[in-house]
C-alpha cells in the first residue's frame, strides 16, 4: 500500500511540476510577446515623431546653410553631418528590425503553439525560449537606442532651425 500511495504521490508531484513549468514557459512567451508589440508600437512612434520632424528639420537646414554666417557654418555643419548619420542609420536598420519582429512574433507563436500539443518537453521549450529572450531583448535595446538618438536629433535640428530663421 505505502508503495502505491508512494508512486501515485510522485506521479502527482511530477504532473504539478511539469503543468508548473509549461505555465512558467507560456507565462514567459506572452511576456515576450507583449513587449516585442510595444517594441513595434515605440518603432512607429520613433518614425512618425522624432525620425520624420528630424528629417523635415534636417533637409530645411540643409538648404539654408548657405546663408548662414561663416564663423557658424562649421558647427551647423557638424551637427547635420551628426544628425544625417542617425537618420540614415534609422532608415537603414528599420527594415530589418521590422523582419526580426515579425520573425520573432511568429517563432514565440510556434513555441506556444508547441508547448500547448506537448511536440517539445520543457527543457526544449526552454532553450528555444532562451534565444527568443536573447533577440527580444537586443529589439529592445535598438528601439531604446533610435528613440534617444532621433529624440535628441529631433531637438537639436529644431534648435537649428530656430536659430536658422533669425
Amino acid at each position: 500500500m505505502k508503495n502505491k500511495v508512494k508512486i501515485a504521490l510522485t506521479f502527482f508531484i511530477s504532473l504539478a511540476f511539469c503543468a508548473c513549468q509549461e505555465q512558467s514557459a507560456t507565462t514567459e512567451i506572452l511576456k515576450l510577446q507583449r513587449q516585442a508589440k510595444a517594441d513595434i508600437k515605440a518603432m512607429q512612434h520613433i518614425e512618425k515623431e522624432y525620425y520624420a520632424e528630424a528629417n523635415e528639420d534636417y533637409h530645411f537646414c540643409d538648404s539654408m546653410l548657405q546663408f548662414v554666417p561663416k564663423e557658424k557654418l562649421e558647427e551647423y555643419f557638424n551637427t547635420l553631418n551628426l544628425a544625417q548619420a542617425y537618420l540614415i542609420q534609422f532608415q537603414e536598420v528599420k527594415p530589418v528590425m521590422e523582419r526580426k519582429f515579425d520573425y520573432l512574433q511568429q517563432q514565440l507563436e510556434n513555441l506556444h503553439n508547441d508547448i500547448a500539443t506537448n511536440y517539445v518537453n520543457d527543457s526544449l521549450a526552454n532553450i528555444y525560449l532562451s534565444d527568443e529572450q536573447k533577440v527580444a531583448d537586443t529589439l529592445h535595446e535598438q528601439v531604446i537606442y533610435f528613440s534617444d538618438r532621433l529624440s535628441a536629433q529631433k531637438n537639436e535640428l529644431n534648435s537649428l532651425r530656430k536659430a536658422m530663421k533669425q
